[in-house]
């Protein structure tokens, strides 16, 4: 499964997208298999979008051909 990398999930991959080994069930199992090729401790704090849907839920599930983007929390106000 590609995994698209944005702002500092990029630089701590060294790179826009990565290629997982194995296709990660929802969020939760998508950070924990970015932990242990990218190891950095922090995965959980990324914001993920599924087809273009940020999701919050770390139990959503992840489908072979969905689109995922991984990128930084936007603090807003």
């Amino acid at each position: 499964m590609k995994i698209k990398l944005m702002g500092e999930w990029a630089l701590i991959a060294g790179k826009k997208e990565v290629m997982l080994m194995y296709d990660p069930s929802n969020i939760r199992s998508l950070f924990i298999r970015l932990e242990i090729e990218y190891p950095c401790g922090k995965w959980d704090q990324a914001v993920v979008a599924i087809n273009g849907t940020l999701y919050t839920d770390h139990t959503k599930m992840i489908i072979e051909d969905d689109e995922v983007c991984v990128m930084p929390h936007i603090e807003g106000g």
